[in-house]
């Protein structure tokens, strides 16, 4: 009797990690402004869509939602694209470039579907093949390329106090302030505890400058998510966990470690493994390098978003 009692609880187990671990990553922009990063857990019944950002849920009115952006920060969308939002009660634009004119009725980020309502009936498409999901233009607020500086990509406030705007409002929240070549502008020595920051890491370059500088020994806390597109072949797709199909890459920075990877290096030293969520302990002192574990990055799409905190 015993072990059958287990054998549910641990099958319960295997399904709920495994739904968060194909849960999809992206950034919800309100009708104000506000860029909130995390994982997208659900869009209830509650008329919200929920946010998971830092280990905290959040959730958000869909009557304020103006864009959902699955491949980027929500900033600097195409002119034409926002142009055609801006005709439209909802619009879908997938990796490949094509739109469909329709509104978002429900979301099931953990089995990957976004239902699409629209003049062809209802649709159901891959999340893992959309690129941005816009909300139509609501309450009147158009949209616009630069949404509202007022805010940063977490919802909070940029300057001055928090005011009790936003419950999860931290004032060493920072992202990498990138210069003119897209490198950061100064470095960071994490010295004990207090780190807390955000990079985007392109999939289309081998390394990425975080900004941080490490010493030996100290230990890192990764958590990254993101949707990517790992070479011309539309199927070949993959999270920070690696390829969705599990293949290697031959002359990869870790031939033996699944193509598409999340990794890392402090300056010059040997790689190392992330993937989708870790704790790494610093091999050496330096400068922090976020990278893919690809043998020819030029042809891949998308960005991993990392987050990085140590204890």
């Amino acid at each position: 009797m015993r072990t059958k009692l287990i054998i549910p609880a641990l099958l319960a187990m295997l399904v709920v990690g495994a739904a968060q671990a194909f849960a999809q990553t992206a950034t919800v922009v309100t009708h104000s402004g506000q860029r909130i990063r995390g994982q997208l857990v659900d869009m209830g019944n509650n008329g919200s869509v929920t946010v998971r950002s830092f280990g905290r849920d959040q959730q958000v009115p869909v009557s304020d939602v103006m864009m959902i952006d699955f491949v980027g920060d929500g900033r600097n969308m195409p002119q034409r694209e926002l142009a055609a939002a801006n005709q439209s009660d909802g619009l879908v634009v997938l990796r490949n470039g094509r739109t469909l004119n329709g509104r978002l009725v429900d979301m099931q980020p953990y089995s990957n579907q976004a239902v699409i309502s629209g003049g062809f009936g209802e649709r159901n498409v891959p999340l893992n093949q959309v690129a941005r999901i816009y909300f139509g233009t609501g309450n009147g607020n158009g949209y616009n390329q630069y949404g509202n500086p007022q805010y940063d990509q977490y919802g909070n406030p940029q300057y001055g106090n928090n005011n009790g705007a936003n419950p999860y409002y931290n004032p060493n929240d920072n992202t990498v302030n990138y210069g003119q070549y897209g490198n950061p502008q100064y470095g960071q020595s994490v010295n004990g505890n207090g780190l807390n920051r955000t990079v985007t890491v392109p999939t289309n370059q081998q390394w990425t400058n975080t900004g941080i500088n490490v010493q030996r020994g100290q230990t890192i806390h990764f958590r990254a998510g993101g949707n990517v597109t790992l070479s011309q072949n539309g199927d070949d797709v993959g999270t920070p966990a690696g390829a969705n199909n599990g293949r290697l890459a031959g002359n990869s920075p870790l031939p033996g470690v699944t193509g598409g990877m999340l990794i890392g290096r402090v300056g010059n030293s040997q790689p190392f493994a992330i993937g989708a969520e870790s704790e790494v302990t610093m091999p050496a002192n330096g400068r922090l390098y976020l990278g893919i574990n690809d043998d020819y990055v030029r042809d891949n799409m998308g960005s991993f978003i990392v987050e990085m905190w140590n204890r």
